[in-house]
Protein backbone atom coordinates (compact mmCIF):
# COMPACT_ATOMS: atom_id res chain seq x y z
CA UNK A 1 0.00 0.00 0.00
CA UNK A 2 1.37 3.32 -1.05
CA UNK A 3 0.31 6.53 -0.25
CA UNK A 4 -2.27 8.46 -3.36
CA UNK A 5 -3.35 11.80 -1.96
CA UNK A 6 -5.16 14.05 0.73
CA UNK A 7 -8.14 14.71 0.80
CA UNK A 8 -10.29 17.49 2.74
CA UNK A 9 -13.31 16.32 4.16
CA UNK A 10 -15.99 18.62 5.15
CA UNK A 11 -17.11 18.64 8.88
CA UNK A 12 -16.69 20.42 12.17
CA UNK A 13 -13.52 21.93 10.98
CA UNK A 14 -11.72 20.59 7.90
CA UNK A 15 -9.18 17.70 8.16
CA UNK A 16 -6.94 16.16 5.45
CA UNK A 17 -7.48 12.38 5.09
CA UNK A 18 -5.12 10.48 3.55
CA UNK A 19 -5.82 8.17 -0.08
CA UNK A 20 -3.68 4.98 -0.44
CA UNK A 21 -3.18 2.89 -2.94
CA UNK A 22 -4.12 -0.69 -2.58
CA UNK A 23 -3.60 -3.90 -4.41
CA UNK A 24 -6.89 -4.73 -5.87
CA UNK A 25 -6.02 -8.50 -5.22
CA UNK A 26 -5.89 -7.96 -1.85
CA UNK A 27 -9.83 -6.33 -1.73
CA UNK A 28 -12.07 -8.73 -1.05
CA UNK A 29 -15.91 -7.97 -1.60
CA UNK A 30 -18.40 -6.06 1.55
CA UNK A 31 -20.22 -9.43 3.29
CA UNK A 32 -23.15 -6.80 3.70
CA UNK A 33 -23.22 -5.37 0.66
CA UNK A 34 -26.31 -3.69 -0.29
CA UNK A 35 -26.19 -4.09 -3.60
CA UNK A 36 -27.31 -7.65 -5.27
CA UNK A 37 -27.42 -6.74 -9.21
CA UNK A 38 -25.25 -4.91 -11.32
CA UNK A 39 -26.48 -3.29 -14.07
CA UNK A 40 -24.07 -4.43 -17.11
CA UNK A 41 -24.86 -1.08 -19.49
CA UNK A 42 -24.20 0.67 -16.30
CA UNK A 43 -21.05 -1.60 -15.34
CA UNK A 44 -19.79 -1.34 -19.07
CA UNK A 45 -20.35 2.79 -18.90
CA UNK A 46 -18.21 3.06 -15.60
CA UNK A 47 -14.88 0.38 -17.43
CA UNK A 48 -14.69 2.76 -20.20
CA UNK A 49 -14.64 5.72 -18.32
CA UNK A 50 -11.58 4.49 -15.93
CA UNK A 51 -10.03 3.14 -18.94
CA UNK A 52 -9.77 6.65 -20.18
CA UNK A 53 -9.57 8.49 -17.00
CA UNK A 54 -8.66 6.53 -14.16
CA UNK A 55 -10.48 6.20 -10.71
CA UNK A 56 -11.54 9.91 -10.07
CA UNK A 57 -13.92 9.01 -6.52
CA UNK A 58 -11.28 6.76 -4.01
CA UNK A 59 -13.24 3.33 -2.49
CA UNK A 60 -14.57 2.84 0.61
CA UNK A 61 -12.58 -0.19 2.60
CA UNK A 62 -11.58 -1.50 6.03
CA UNK A 63 -8.51 -3.59 7.01
CA UNK A 64 -9.49 -7.44 7.47
CA UNK A 65 -6.67 -9.46 8.47
CA UNK A 66 -2.84 -9.45 8.32
CA UNK A 67 -2.52 -7.56 5.15
CA UNK A 68 -6.23 -7.28 3.17
CA UNK A 69 -9.35 -5.35 2.86
CA UNK A 70 -13.22 -5.18 2.85
CA UNK A 71 -14.99 -2.92 0.83
CA UNK A 72 -17.19 -0.73 2.73
CA UNK A 73 -17.75 1.07 -0.73
CA UNK A 74 -17.16 1.52 -4.28
CA UNK A 75 -17.67 -2.49 -5.79
CA UNK A 76 -18.37 -0.95 -9.43
CA UNK A 77 -15.06 0.64 -9.36
CA UNK A 78 -12.64 -1.90 -7.88
CA UNK A 79 -14.77 -5.01 -10.35
CA UNK A 80 -13.83 -2.60 -13.34
CA UNK A 81 -10.28 -1.97 -12.36
CA UNK A 82 -10.06 -5.65 -11.84
CA UNK A 83 -11.37 -6.78 -15.46
CA UNK A 84 -9.50 -3.55 -16.69
CA UNK A 85 -5.80 -5.61 -15.32
CA UNK A 86 -5.17 -2.60 -13.03
CA UNK A 87 -3.12 -3.33 -10.27
CA UNK A 88 -3.79 -0.84 -7.29
CA UNK A 89 -7.08 0.88 -6.59
CA UNK A 90 -7.02 4.62 -4.88
CA UNK A 91 -8.93 4.04 -1.37
CA UNK A 92 -9.71 5.39 1.87
CA UNK A 93 -9.31 3.22 4.67
CA UNK A 94 -11.92 3.47 8.02
CA UNK A 95 -11.89 1.44 11.36
CA UNK A 96 -15.91 0.12 11.37
CA UNK A 97 -17.44 -2.27 12.65
CA UNK A 98 -20.06 -4.71 11.15
CA UNK A 99 -23.07 -2.40 12.13
CA UNK A 100 -21.53 0.65 10.97
CA UNK A 101 -20.34 -0.80 7.78
CA UNK A 102 -23.60 -1.49 6.55
CA UNK A 103 -24.97 1.85 7.44
CA UNK A 104 -21.80 3.39 5.42
CA UNK A 105 -22.60 0.90 2.85
CA UNK A 106 -26.31 1.88 2.67
CA UNK A 107 -25.54 5.73 2.51
CA UNK A 108 -22.46 6.06 -0.10
CA UNK A 109 -24.50 3.18 -2.50
CA UNK A 110 -27.57 5.25 -1.95
CA UNK A 111 -25.48 8.60 -2.68
CA UNK A 112 -23.29 7.47 -6.13
CA UNK A 113 -25.02 4.74 -7.67
CA UNK A 114 -28.73 4.46 -6.79
CA UNK A 115 -30.39 1.48 -4.82
CA UNK A 116 -33.56 -0.06 -5.65
CA UNK A 117 -36.42 0.19 -2.99
CA UNK A 118 -35.65 -3.57 -2.26
CA UNK A 119 -32.43 -3.16 -2.05
CA UNK A 120 -32.61 -0.25 -0.28
CA UNK A 121 -35.77 -2.03 2.59
CA UNK A 122 -33.43 -5.31 2.77
CA UNK A 123 -30.41 -3.22 3.77
CA UNK A 124 -32.68 -1.20 6.59
CA UNK A 125 -33.68 -4.21 7.81
CA UNK A 126 -30.81 -6.33 8.30
CA UNK A 127 -29.55 -3.15 9.79
CA UNK A 128 -31.96 -3.02 11.87
CA UNK A 129 -32.44 -6.41 13.06
CA UNK A 130 -29.74 -8.52 12.98
CA UNK A 131 -27.19 -5.30 14.61
CA UNK A 132 -30.12 -3.91 16.75
CA UNK A 133 -28.76 -0.24 15.80
CA UNK A 134 -32.59 0.43 15.89
CA UNK A 135 -36.09 0.15 14.83
CA UNK A 136 -36.01 -0.24 11.25
CA UNK A 137 -38.73 2.19 10.48
CA UNK A 138 -36.06 5.28 12.05
CA UNK A 139 -33.43 3.92 10.64
CA UNK A 140 -34.80 4.33 6.78
CA UNK A 141 -35.65 8.06 8.10
CA UNK A 142 -32.34 8.53 9.40
CA UNK A 143 -29.86 7.06 7.07
CA UNK A 144 -32.64 7.51 3.82
CA UNK A 145 -34.90 10.29 4.53
CA UNK A 146 -37.28 8.09 4.16
CA UNK A 147 -41.20 9.58 4.66
CA UNK A 148 -43.93 7.42 6.68
CA UNK A 149 -45.41 6.26 3.62
CA UNK A 150 -42.24 5.26 2.44
CA UNK A 151 -41.38 3.01 5.31
CA UNK A 152 -44.29 1.21 4.87
CA UNK A 153 -43.21 0.56 1.66
CA UNK A 154 -39.69 -1.16 2.85
CA UNK A 155 -41.32 -3.02 5.34
CA UNK A 156 -43.73 -4.88 2.67
CA UNK A 157 -40.82 -5.00 0.18
CA UNK A 158 -38.86 -7.06 2.93
CA UNK A 159 -41.55 -8.85 4.12
CA UNK A 160 -41.65 -10.28 0.13
CA UNK A 161 -42.02 -14.34 -0.44
CA UNK A 162 -38.28 -15.34 -1.73
CA UNK A 163 -39.75 -15.92 -4.87
CA UNK A 164 -40.92 -12.54 -5.34
CA UNK A 165 -37.76 -10.97 -4.90
CA UNK A 166 -35.58 -12.83 -6.94
CA UNK A 167 -37.83 -12.51 -9.67
CA UNK A 168 -37.64 -8.48 -8.93
CA UNK A 169 -33.66 -8.73 -9.15
CA UNK A 170 -33.60 -11.24 -12.07
CA UNK A 171 -35.89 -8.24 -14.12
CA UNK A 172 -38.64 -10.84 -14.11
CA UNK A 173 -40.79 -8.12 -13.03
CA UNK A 174 -40.82 -4.96 -10.97
CA UNK A 175 -40.81 -4.15 -7.30
CA UNK A 176 -44.83 -2.52 -8.05
CA UNK A 177 -45.44 -6.17 -9.53
CA UNK A 178 -44.27 -7.97 -6.91
CA UNK A 179 -46.22 -5.51 -3.96
CA UNK A 180 -49.34 -6.51 -5.85
CA UNK A 181 -48.57 -10.50 -6.22
CA UNK A 182 -47.73 -10.87 -2.24
CA UNK A 183 -50.94 -11.33 -1.42
CA UNK A 184 -51.02 -14.84 -3.39
CA UNK A 185 -49.86 -18.01 -0.98
CA UNK A 186 -49.32 -20.58 -3.36
CA UNK A 187 -45.94 -20.66 -5.04
CA UNK A 188 -47.14 -22.30 -7.89
CA UNK A 189 -49.48 -19.09 -8.76
CA UNK A 190 -47.02 -17.10 -8.18
CA UNK A 191 -44.65 -18.85 -10.78
CA UNK A 192 -47.52 -18.15 -13.32
CA UNK A 193 -47.97 -14.91 -12.75
CA UNK A 194 -44.12 -13.95 -12.88
CA UNK A 195 -43.84 -15.95 -15.93
CA UNK A 196 -47.18 -13.87 -17.74
CA UNK A 197 -45.90 -10.52 -16.64
CA UNK A 198 -42.41 -11.16 -17.82
CA UNK A 199 -44.01 -13.01 -21.23
CA UNK A 200 -46.74 -10.34 -21.74
CA UNK A 201 -44.88 -7.47 -20.60
CA UNK A 202 -47.45 -6.12 -18.20
CA UNK A 203 -47.70 -2.97 -16.58
CA UNK A 204 -48.39 -2.88 -13.08
CA UNK A 205 -51.79 -1.01 -13.70
CA UNK A 206 -52.90 -4.09 -16.20
CA UNK A 207 -51.54 -6.98 -13.97
CA UNK A 208 -53.90 -5.09 -10.99
CA UNK A 209 -56.70 -5.04 -13.36
CA UNK A 210 -56.22 -9.03 -13.67
CA UNK A 211 -55.94 -9.72 -10.23
CA UNK A 212 -58.81 -7.62 -9.33
CA UNK A 213 -62.29 -10.12 -9.31
CA UNK A 214 -64.49 -9.50 -11.68
CA UNK A 215 -68.27 -8.01 -11.07
CA UNK A 216 -70.22 -10.35 -9.35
Amino acid sequence: MRFWAAVKRNGARETDERVWMIRTDRIHPNPFQPRKVFEPAALERLRQSIASYGVQVPILVRPSGEHGYELIAGERRWVCCRELGMEEIPALVRKLDDARMLEIALLENGAREGLTRLEEAEAVHRAGSEFQRADPGELAARLLGASPEKRETYERLNGLPLILKRAVYRNLIGEDHALLLCGLTEEAELEKWIGRVAAERLSPAQLSQLLSPGPA
